[in-house]
């Protein structure tokens, strides 16, 4: 029961994070735009995936003598990944100079 806490809420960040990624390019940008920006941040999502791989996998690797599980802190930085992510978006999402031109929605 006490690892419950920690685990809803990292699965709440989770799904709270992806919704907002999801649909951020339709809120930003103008429909003739979203599809390209859609396809740059899959782009970006699976070169991300082949990136944690690899460094799952080295740091799993390298824990492997250490007492305990080698998978403890992956899960640790995975919980706090989308909660950072969720941060990034709400400071760094703004009206800027390209919502002013008009290449960006007025958010």
């Amino acid at each position: 029961m006490g690892d419950f806490c920690p685990f809803a809420l990292a699965t709440f960040f989770y799904a709270a994070s992806s919704t907002i990624a999801n649909v951020l390019p339709s809120d930003l940008f103008k429909s003739e735009s979203v599809a390209s920006v859609s396809g740059m941040s899959g782009t970006g999502a699976g070169i991300g995936t082949i990136i944690a791989f690899l460094l799952i996998g080295h740091f799993s690797d390298a824990r492997q003598t250490a007492v305990g599980h080698s998978f403890d802190l992956i899960v640790i930085v995975a919980g706090f990944v989308p909660f950072f992510a969720m941060g990034l978006v709400l400071l760094l999402v703004r009206n800027t100079q390209a919502t002013e031109e008009g290449l960006v929605r007025r958010i």
